[in-house]
């Protein structure tokens, strides 16, 4: 057997080099497993398993386990659509700047649990208004400070979120 360092947790091969499973590790809250590789560039690999998602309240599950219990880039970024993308109404870049805020963050707890608690987003949309970076638009911005989701604040005040989502 082969282990593999990844960012938290370790990757465990055969003598065969097949990757037989996904062992986590203390990452600062709670033990996950944690891959900003497969993150940034697989964006269908395993990259996280929350502490509470491991099966068996054990910290490794088999590669088969993982697919069901652990998160991939692309399954983070539906998660943050289906949660936001219509309120906020989120570009594809968006959706990405957003899944790549939540996946860095993430420490200890599921992805939905982050998402479910609006985890930082509205301070994500202030930041970069404050610090003239364009990525959201002015009408995200304008809503956020008035506590209401930008589909709300466009349908009452009008306006556009185009031109939003451009890094």
């Amino acid at each position: 057997m082969k282990k593999v360092e990844v960012t938290c947790g370790f990757k465990v091969y055969d003598d065969s080099g097949n990757l037989i499973r996904y062992q986590g590790d203390w990452g600062g809250d709670g033990y996950i497993y944690k891959d900003d590789d497969a993150f940034e560039n697989h964006p269908d690999e395993v990259c996280y398993i929350s502490e509470h998602s491991f099966p068996d309240g054990q910290y490794f599950a088999t590669v088969e386990e993982a697919r069901k219990c652990g998160e991939t880039r692309n399954t983070i970024r539906e998660q943050v659509r289906d949660a936001y993308g219509d309120d906020y109404l989120f570009t594809d870049e968006q959706v990405d700047y957003y899944a790549k805020d939540v996946y860095y963050l993430a420490d200890w707890a599921c992805i939905s649990t982050y998402l479910a608690e609006n985890f930082e987003l509205d301070d994500l949309i202030e930041y970069d208004h404050d610090h003239n970076e364009g990525f959201f638009t002015q009408v995200q911005y304008e809503a956020v400070m008035n506590n209401m989701y930008p589909r709300e604040y466009v349908e009452k005040y009008g306006g556009s979120t185009e031109g939003g989502g451009t890094r």
